[in-house]
């Protein structure tokens, strides 16, 4: 299964390869015994991709899934780095915004070592320590009993489309806490450069960037969102997810009410449904 964190790919192309995965494996009629997660025990913090990724996981298994799900830290090097390592593993484990739900839930935990002819006798004896130690992890995961996935029952048993999966709802609710935090981001750089246009010029331009990168990051965001309604053919989707966010202020009689303010949103204006006229409850 492709990953979900990878540096030269954005979430919405990772998110339709996953999507597409797992529909070929339900097509096939074939049985998904687990999923493996792996997480360097190197990231001493927990990233935002990570925390991400984990919520995609237990959107496509669920529930009863949970305990088919193997969390593997890897790349353990050992020796002297031994202690903080297996610190940071327990540290992993229990934390509540990581591992710990899903531990609770009956996921599975492992280590995966980092095997090189340095720290073993020879590059092929480092090959078959390595060999040794995935077969063993893959091993485990084939004991589990299966069970359907979530995405399975929804979109076969359920006939649910795509955009009302679960993995698809954490997607919508990741890109607008996303574009939130950078929202917050490009007013208080933009206030903040405004304060100091006058006393101090370079500090304010200093701001002033600050506020055009979380610009050009709104625009990715932007992309993502557009690539995500097409994925779930087209503007209709768009619009349902606007929906599910502002609820009731995108409604009047029972109407939904967005073409003019998503076509401004469309064309990079913010979307800002308090001041717009007619969309108030």
């Amino acid at each position: 299964m492709p990953g979900f964190d990878d540096t030269y790919k954005d979430s919405i192309t990772i998110l339709i390869q996953v999507v597409t995965w797992l529909d070929e494996l339900c097509q096939a009629k074939k049985e998904l015994s687990g999923i493996i997660h792996l997480h360097r025990i190197s990231d001493n913090r927990v990233s935002g991709s990570g925390v991400y990724a984990l919520k995609l996981l237990e959107s496509i298994m669920g529930e009863a899934g949970t305990k088919n799900i193997m969390l593997v830290a890897n790349r353990w090097r050992g020796g002297e780095e031994e202690e903080e390592e297996a610190t940071a593993y327990k540290e992993l484990k229990e934390d509540e915004d990581f591992w710990a739900p899903l531990i609770c839930n009956g996921a599975k935990t492992d280590r995966y070592g980092f095997y090189t002819s340095k720290s073993l006798e020879s590059e092929a004896s480092a090959k078959e320590k390595a060999r040794e130690a995935a077969r063993r992890i893959i091993a485990e995961v084939l004991k589990n009993n299966v069970e359907i996935t979530q995405f399975e029952r929804e979109t076969v048993e359920d006939h649910k489309p795509y955009g009302e999966t679960a993995i698809c709802s954490t997607v919508r609710s990741h890109l607008f806490g996303w574009e939130n935090a950078v929202e917050k981001k490009v007013k208080s750089a933009d206030e903040t450069a405004d304060k100091y246009k006058e006393t101090d010029p370079e500090r304010s331009a200093r701001f002033r960037e600050k506020a055009n990168e979380a610009r050009r990051e709104k625009e990715r965001i932007r992309r993502q969102w557009a690539l995500l309604a097409k994925f779930l053919n087209g503007l209709g989707y768009l619009l349902g997810a606007l929906a599910g966010k502002f609820g009731s202020k995108l409604m009047r009689d029972g109407v939904l009410c967005t073409f003019e303010v998503l076509a401004q949103y469309a064309e990079g204006n913010s979307l800002d449904i308090e001041s717009h006229p007619g969309l108030d409850t």
